[in-house]
């Protein structure tokens, strides 16, 4: 039979058992039952498959030694196991299973195998240094592993680390850092997108990542400089979902930094796309990265990456045939123009100036500096037609003429040279000319494109006056305002002038040299019938008569 040592006590009191050297169960049962605890001022080692079953708290001073060929405690296991010494070590051949696990004392605590807590691990203010090894913490509360002020935290070289399962989808908190060169806490979290369960492991790799196999020059040509200092190694051991990943790091200490990098693909160190940055102040400031699910490779590192800018453009709208003004508005030192990805332009300039753009095309630009390269945002341009200008046709009249100017094809119609108009941004102004003048029109759509014609309007002295004047054939003095009065247009070129009307019977009914007041067709004060008269123009400027027809209709 199997001998077993087994310790009991009253529940107010409490036993000790003191070694100066070692204890070791050499096969055998140790329980520690009912409030009591073991202090063991030395190492404690477990042989020939012997075990602790332990329900209170055992203090060693020593190192564990588990070479027994179990787990090293019996189920239920729910005691502590307290390494309150200074330099203390796990070892054997046998992977032990606590179920709480804590550090005080002082010096450092060391993992010559991989660890596992089944229930809390309280770091306190003491450095857990796996080596090569990991700790795994089974417990999937939050609150299973622990620090204090100042922080301790786990250690760990190449693929070590502290791994633990979690089942919830909150923050898991990973608090490693190394005393390895210059010393440092750096602690990460993990915060997964189900509460299925999964098993995270973290390590904070206190080198340059190059030293350890990852260039840090061979990266995305965007990520302009990358963490010299430390990086962080991030293994999803179990389970296939995403995860949020929060590094720490201290300002000014470390840098300043705003995005994070994953080694991958190539591989080489790639974006991690969208990044949260908070300002600890005097505290730890950190970078996070939400939904990662990209586990392939492990390095993750913190990193300046070149964020993505505009291409503007000094039109707010863009018509066909305009001289359009592209520019950035960061700083690089070269820049490289796309347009529907064809380069255009490569060279030290901000500006880009181009007049062949359509409706559609994409421009994109790639800025160059120093140490990276930016990609802009691709800018879609909307390109819209001209509208058709109309001015009219050439005319010519006599000199001091009025002339109607007609315009077509627009919303906005500006006329120039306006000193002779009466209405210069009207679409049909008068026009009043007294020498050769060539007349713009500027038309404007809803757009605010604009197009251009030009009408001239000629001078000749020698002109048939009928070309100049407008000559009414009926008036209709009714009473309603409406053509009440022979009005002759133009008459003024002419003041030398007589006006003659006559009856069918040839009878004078109206006469006046020169014209003065339109006729209102009345005969000394009396209207006179409806019907068809005849008037007589005399233009004794050029020796020329006019005559034809009037009717008068009431």
């Amino acid at each position: 039979m199997r001998s077993v040592l087994s310790i009991s006590v009253l529940a107010c009191c409490a036993c000790a058992l003191h070694a100066q050297l070692s204890v070791s169960n050499q096969g055998a049962l140790i329980s520690l039952k009912d409030g009591a605890f073991i202090s063991i001022h030395g190492d404690y080692r477990s042989e020939l498959n012997g075990s602790f079953d332990n329900e209170d708290t055992v203090f060693i001073f020593g190192d564990w030694v588990n070479n027994a060929g179990n787990t090293g405690f019996n189920e239920p296991n729910e005691g502590a196991v307290v390494f309150i010494g200074d330099d203390q070590r796990i070892q054997g051949t046998d992977i032990t299973h606590y179920y709480d696990l804590d550090h005080r004392g002082s010096g450092t605590k060391f993992g010559d195998l991989d660890v596992i807590v089944e229930g809390t691990m309280q770091l306190n203010d003491r450095e857990f240094n796996m080596d090569t090894n990991t700790v795994t913490v089974t417990n999937t509360d939050l609150t299973a592993v622990k620090n204090t002020t100042p922080p301790g935290f786990v250690s760990s070289l190449q693929n070590g680390g502290i791994a633990r399962h979690t089942a919830v989808a909150d923050d898991y908190f990973y608090p490693v850092g190394s005393s390895v060169g210059t010393l440092r806490y750096r602690p990460a979290y993990i915060t997964p997108a189900t509460t299925a369960l999964h098993n995270f492991k973290t390590r904070m790799a206190n080198v340059d990542a190059t030293a350890e196999g990852f260039d840090r020059n061979v990266r995305q040509p965007i990520i302009c400089d990358i963490n010299p200092f430390f990086y962080h190694r991030v293994f999803r051991l179990l389970g296939n979902d995403a995860a949020d990943i929060l590094l720490t790091y201290q300002e000014p200490q470390d840098g300043q930094y705003s995005n994070m990098v994953h080694w991958q693909n190539i591989p080489w160190w790639e974006d991690m796309g969208t990044a949260v940055y908070t300002n600890g102040g005097a505290g730890l400031s950190s970078i996070k990265v939400d939904g990662w699910n990209d586990f392939s490779y492990s390095p993750f590192a913190l990193a300046n990456t070149s964020p993505k800018f505009d291409v503007n453009n000094d039109l707010q709208i863009i018509c066909d045939n305009d001289t359009v003004v592209l520019y950035i508005n960061e700083n690089f030192i070269g820049y490289q123009y796309f347009i529907n990805g064809v380069p255009v332009q490569n060279d030290t300039s901000n500006i880009l100036i181009i007049s062949t753009l359509n409706d559609g095309d994409t421009i994109t630009v790639i800025g160059q500096d120093s140490t990276c390269i930016a990609y802009s945002n691709e800018l879609v341009v909307d390109v819209y037609p001209l509208p058709t200008a109309y001015a009219g046709e050439d005319t010519t009249v006599y000199i001091g003429a009025s002339v109607q100017l007609e315009g077509e094809g627009g919303l906005d119609y500006l006329w120039s040279p306006d000193s002779s108009l009466n209405c210069a941004t009207c679409q049909n102004p008068l026009a009043t000319v007294f020498e050769t003048t060539p007349y713009a029109l500027l038309v404007s759509d809803a757009n605010g494109c604009k197009d251009l014609d030009t009408v001239v309007i000629f001078i000749d002295r020698e002109i048939n006056p009928r070309d100049v004047l407008f000559i009414p054939n009926a008036i209709t003095p009714n009473g309603d305002g409406v053509n009440e009065e022979w009005n002759i247009r133009n008459l003024d070129l002419f003041p030398n002038n007589q006006i003659t009307i006559l009856n069918r019977w040839g009878d004078v009914i109206y006469d006046s040299t020169p014209y003065l007041v339109s006729w209102d067709g009345t005969y000394k004060g009396t209207s006179v019938p409806d019907g068809t008269y005849y008037y007589l123009i005399k233009l004794n400027d050029i020796r020329q008569t006019l005559n034809g027809p009037l009717t008068v209709v009431r």
